[in-house]
This record gives structure tokens, sequence and C-alpha cells, in this order.
């Protein structure tokens, strides 16, 4: 019954705009038995996985890694402030959208004593000897898209959608939601490399109130080619982009903290290879946005099949 169901999910998927759209937001296994539930459809998130793997090929709607290509190279992020996007100022908001949708979990974080602590930790991954071990994760932080069963999550997965939907409009079907992270005071993310799914990325991050001086906020990298460690601080809502590399000597080594007292909210999309363009085109003529999709408007799901950056 569960591969029935399954088979008949995926093909509810492939013949529904509004369900691809859904899908493409969603980022945790949770979420995806969550939708399927909604519609009638009963498996696990294992038997959905099983099922997958088992097909020849695998619904467009569920997504693809987008492998980097040899003429994008890039070694360091680029980041705009994040009104600078096309549509810049909906995208804000729909971020904040985000924000007054998810009531903030309790706890987390780590004292301001253990702040000393964890900048050492993060000063290197090779100094480091849990980085070193491998790609590891070890992390301080909460994943807003792991329980869509508590309450608001209606509310949030419909602001998630017309996120998505204000990206796809200059950068195409493929972006999808790759996570949904908030960083309380004292969050933070060891450093890893996710090679195991390379590709572009974009995460969009609001840093909260800056009336605070307790500490800061920053992203963190390891140049492949000549080793340096390079801060970027956080006193603004920005747009980041920067690329994943596969297995290799040249992974991207990254971590982050939250060393302040305001909450840090980071959201994150796989996106095309051809981001550069697509943002030159958008900026020449900036388009309309798609309309909302009058059809969301029940919503009752969400779901992860991404990653933590």
């Amino acid at each position: 019954m569960s591969q029935r169901d399954c088979m008949a999910f995926l093909r509810a998927v492939e013949a529904s705009p509004v369900l691809a759209l859904k899908l493409g937001a969603i980022t945790a296994p949770q979420e995806i038995v969550h939708l399927a539930r909604s519609l009638g459809h009963a498996f696990s998130a294992s038997e959905f996985f099983a099922a997958c793997a088992g097909m020849q090929h695998a619904p467009a709607a569920l997504g693809v890694p987008i492998e980097p290509g040899q003429s994008d190279a890039a070694v360091d992020p680029v980041e705009l402030p994040m009104g600078a996007l096309p549509n810049g100022d909906a995208v804000l908001a729909a971020v904040r959208a985000l924000q007054a949708a998810m009531p903030l979990p309790e706890g987390g974080g780590s004292a301001p004593e253990q702040w000393p602590a964890i900048r050492h930790k993060l000063a290197d991954p090779f100094l480091d000897p849990d980085a070193a071990a491998g790609p590891v994760r070890t992390a301080s932080i909460f994943d807003l898209d792991a329980d869509p069963g508590r309450p608001g999550y209606a509310r949030y997965f419909e602001a998630k959608l017309e996120l998505l939907q204000l990206l796809r409009s200059w950068l195409g079907d493929t972006v999808r939601f790759s996570g949904s992270f908030l960083y309380p005071p004292g969050g933070w993310q060891a450093w890893h490399t996710n090679e195991n799914q390379p590709g572009w990325r974009l995460y969009l991050i609001d840093p909260g109130s800056r009336i605070d001086s307790g500490g800061d906020q920053f992203f963190r990298y390891r140049r492949p080619d000549t080793g340096e460690i390079v801060t970027l601080r956080e006193d603004q809502p920005i747009a980041r982009f920067f690329r994943i590399e596969g297995a290799g000597s040249g992974v991207f080594w990254h971590c982050v903290a939250n060393l302040a007292s305001a909450h840090r909210w980071s959201f994150g999309f796989s996106i095309p290879s051809d981001w550069q363009r697509q943002l030159a085109v958008a900026r020449a003529g900036v388009p309309t946005p798609r309309p909302f999709v009058a059809s969301l408007g029940k919503l009752t799901t969400g779901e992860t099949i991404n990653d933590v950056a």
C-alpha cells in the first residue's frame, strides 16, 4: 500500500504546478510525509526515498543537484544587500513574514561565557580536530522545517511559498529551498563542506536588531586556493551567493556563528549556475513578480530534503 501511495503522490506532483511548487519549498523528509498525508497518501520518509531510488527518472519536481560547471569558477562568495535583489523589498518583506509566522523556540544557543571558546573553535577547520575528521556537522541552531506538526506551520509554509515564487520570478523554476534556520544568541555551526550536495547556493540572511554590542554574527570560510580564512560579518539583511564543490581538494569549508544578543535568520536555496546572468537580465528590466498562486490558499504542508549552511 505504501509503495502504491508513493507512486500516486509522485504522479500527483508531476501533474500539478501547485504541488511542484510546494515540493520546492520543502527541505525535510517530515515535510514530504506531512504534505502527502494532507492529500490522503500514507507512507514514511524511508519508503518515499526508496520509491524514488527505484525510479529510472526522478520526477522533475524533486529537483536535482545543480552541478557547477568549469566556466563558472568562483572562490569568494558574492554579497548584496537584500533590497538590491530584483523585487528586493518584496523579498525582505517575505523573509520578515517567515519570521513572524514562526514562534520563537525556547533554549538553544550558548551562554556568553562560552563565546570565546566558540570563536577559537571556528578559527580554522584544519586546527579543529572535529572538522578535520570529515564533514560531520556540529551545530547549535534550530531547523525551522523539522516539525510540520507544530502550531502555525501552515502560515509559515505559505510564507515560504511566497518567498520561493519571488525568487523563481527571476531565477527560474529550478530554485528550491535548501534549508531554513534560526541561530539564537550563541548559536553556531561548526566547519563543514556540504560536499555531497554540490552547486550554487543563495542564502537570505537577516541578522535581526543591531542595537546590541554584545558580540557579532559572521560567516567564515577557507579559500580553497590559498587556505586564507575570510570572515564576513553581518550587520544588515543580505543575499549571499556561494558555490559548494564536490569531494576533492577544492571543497568549500565554511562555518557560521551568532555571538550577539539578536536572533540570526537564514533561509537557503539551491540556485542555477547561471544566476549572475539571470541577475543582470532582471536588473536590466526587473520582471513583474509572478502572481501568487490563488489555489495555494489553505496550505497544510512542509518538509526537507536539503542541506545546512
